[in-house]
């Protein structure tokens, strides 16, 4: 339990960092046109967080009922993790889990997917005159080609990547999620690919999101 707490709170340690040093690279450049450093792409200063779990094929009591929480195959499980703390609860439930049921090794580290520029800021962030074509020549943007739902929808993805996926979506692909979490493997997939769900984080961001919608339109049209 202590060393799930450890983790998750480099996960927020991390995810903070680079919103923080994202949005502050973004308003000197408003400011007064200050380009970032370029070693913020070489130190991986605005990516994503990482959570990988290396494990061995060593089982302790695994529960084969359970749709989540179990490995199938020997190696590295990695994926991105975005607003860990909001999460913080889910995740450390989903570790321990699987830490009670296989010898596994939790690592967190900066991962390679950079978070958009228009996940940080917002109709305040006083950019002024900057339109989002000057932001995008110098800060990371959505790029629609890296969003897909392969995964969630068992197609098997040749990737160079010395990594199995640990969830069905990355931090990067929030409208990919909705599709991840009620699904299964289909026979193009590993089973092991998507059998810790996380039930996808993103997922449950959006429905959240969703809800507060809602409730806000409730509180608009009612009489």
């Amino acid at each position: 339990m202590e060393k799930t707490e450890k983790h998750i709170a480099e996960l927020v340690r991390l995810y903070e960092t680079a919103v923080s040093t994202l949005q502050n690279d973004i308003a000197r450049f408003a400011a007064d046109g200050t380009l970032p450093p370029a070693s913020r792409r070489e130190t991986r200063a605005w990516c994503y967080p990482e959570l990988r779990v290396h494990y061995r094929g060593v089982e302790t009591r695994p529960d084969y009922r359970r749709s989540f929480g179990r490995l199938s195959d020997e190696g590295t499980y990695a994926t991105t993790v975005t607003r860990p703390a909001l999460f913080a609860d889910y995740l450390a439930e989903q570790l321990n889990l699987l830490a009670d049921d296989y010898e596994i090794e939790v690592s967190v580290g900066p991962s390679k997917q950079e978070i958009p520029f228009p996940y940080v800021i917002d109709a305040s962030s006083g950019l002024g005159g900057i339109s989002p074509q000057d932001l995008a020549r110098h800060f990371p943007t959505t790029e629609l080609a890296l969003i897909g739902d392969e995964l969630a929808d068992g197609i098997k993805v040749d990737s160079q990547e010395d990594t199995i996926p640990l969830a069905c979506s990355t931090a990067f692909a929030p409208t990919s999620a909705w599709h991840a979490w009620p699904t299964t493997p289909g026979p193009g997939l590993k089973t092991s690919s998507a059998s810790f769900y996380l039930r996808t984080i993103i997922a449950m961001s959006m429905n959240s999101l969703t809800g507060q919608a809602n409730n806000w339109a409730g509180t608009v049209t009612s009489p």
